[in-house]
């Protein structure tokens, strides 16, 4: 049965946004500036080329939201740099509010007028992955060459299978460095747990909670849990706890013009009962009362539904289990947990 209707690109850090006043054929107070798309450690997050001379302790400090602490150099004539003092927070996007005018007298200088521009902070995913292994939010296990936790990208280290008898499907999805659904359930599964909104992406207030997760020295409360779903008659879906076989049921999937789509997918929704409504494959319309609700894509869900028998296409989309088996599952598939359907 199916309920109808139910991560960011890195440009490349050589590209620069250019700003320029019009005016500045003119007006001799004129600010050019520079202000890279991505910034990480090192890049300035502003270069400037002035129509005034001035040094660089005249000039007043460059605004961000968030703040960000800099400081102006001096790299040529007339021209400065804004270097970062402050930490930068990966996976964040930056507001810079570049100088595009400038005035000085006695010594002092002021920006006259600016102009908003992003930047994005990018994520060091083999970070992420090794933040989210030490908190036990993967399958694997992260150990750091010089013994320290990895509070900050510059702590490398090595990655270990926790569970090493998963499935293929499971192992297929692990590559360092590389972000996709594996990470996108373990994010789900850590902002779930603490009380923040599922979306599986990492933005700054999850790395940053992330990242005092492990200063903390704390793990997931959780088990690591995964579904697998074989379309291979008889159907089944197998529930794998920490990396052990918990249980395996026959199951139903979708019949032919409403099938379920193979792929892996996070669980997004997980409630204990309700009624489904949608619109049958003749045209009809049905209304009925589930339990043990699960969905990971779209309108497809793990839940329980009577049928006479179980094992091969019956459904419109969805995981059909029989009743007990579907209340056993469900404690284990919360908002994160992975489920695999293949043929």
């Amino acid at each position: 049965m199916r309920v109808r209707g139910l991560l960011a690109i890195l440009l490349p850090l050589s590209t620069l946004v250019v700003a320029s006043d019009a005016a500045a054929s003119v007006n001799p107070h004129v600010v050019s500036v520079q202000v890279p798309r991505t910034l990480i450690a090192g890049i300035p997050v502003a270069r400037i080329t002035l129509g005034v001379t001035a040094s660089a302790h005249q000039l007043p400090p460059l605004v961000t939201s968030p703040p960000l602490a800099t400081t102006w150099r001096e790299i040529g004539p007339h021209q400065f740099a804004a270097m970062t003092t402050g930490s930068l927070t990966p996976g964040s996007t930056l507001t810079v509010y570049a100088p595009t005018a400038i005035s000085c007298s006695n010594s002092v200088c002021r920006f006259t007028s600016t102009r908003a521009m992003s930047i994005e902070v990018p994520l060091n995913v083999t970070w992420l992955q090794s933040l989210l292994a030490v908190t036990q939010y993967l399958p694997v296990s992260f150990t750091s060459t010089s013994g320290a936790a990895p509070t900050s990208p510059s702590v490398t280290g090595t990655f270990t299978w926790r569970f090493p008898l998963l499935p293929l499907s499971v192992h297929s999805l692990w590559i360092p460095g590389v972000n996709n659904v594996l990470i996108k359930g373990a994010l789900m599964s850590f902002q779930n747990e603490h009380a923040m909104r599922p979306s599986g992406i990492a933005d700054s207030a999850t790395v940053a909670a992330l990242v005092d997760m492990v200063t903390a020295g704390k793990v997931s409360a959780r088990t690591w849990n995964y579904v697998d779903v074989g379309e291979r008659r008889p159907q089944r879906a197998t529930l794998f706890v920490d990396g052990v076989q918990k249980m395996s049921t026959l199951a139903n999937t979708g019949v032919a013009g409403a099938t379920t789509d193979l792929g892996t997918y996070p669980v997004y929704i997980h409630i204990k009962f309700q009624w489904m409504t949608g619109q049958n494959l003749d045209g009809s319309h049905y209304r009925d009362p589930v339990n043990w609700i699960s969905y990971f894509n779209g309108g497809d869900a793990l839940h329980e539904f009577y049928r006479y028998s179980y094992g091969w296409p019956q459904s419109l989309g969805c995981v059909e289990m029989p009743h007990s088996a579907a209340q056993a599952m469900w404690p284990y598939t919360p908002i994160g947990t992975l489920v695999t359907v293949h043929a």
